[in-house]
């Protein structure tokens, strides 16, 4: 049963963070600070999830690398955004980036 609430609250979580993305640029009311935070709003989302599994015993041995590695890669892009953005740079944001 508490599986099913976990799932039930990060696919919430997905579908909020969807929509918030999708009526901004609908509406055209996208914020600098937003663009900053939704990344970290992410990050979070899938770090805290794959921490869990692995706490909770269900993602366990070679798994438990893939999950290292996602993490490591969220640490490294977020890393890199910032130094873009220390250079007065960006990170491109298109479809398939998004993707």
């Amino acid at each position: 049963m508490a599986a099913l609430v976990a799932l039930a609250v990060f696919v919430a979580a997905g579908v909020t963070d969807f929509l918030d993305g999708y009526y901004a640029r609908i509406w055209d009311s996208i914020r600098r600070s937003a663009g900053c935070l939704d990344p970290i709003a992410d990050k979070l989302l899938v770090a805290s999830c794959l921490l869990m599994l692995a706490a909770d015993g269900i993602i366990h041995g070679w798994t438990l690398w893939a999950a290292i590695v996602i993490l490591c890669r969220e640490i490294l892009v977020s890393g890199l955004r910032e130094y873009l953005a220390a250079l007065g740079g960006s990170a491109c944001r298109d479809k398939l980036a998004k993707w």
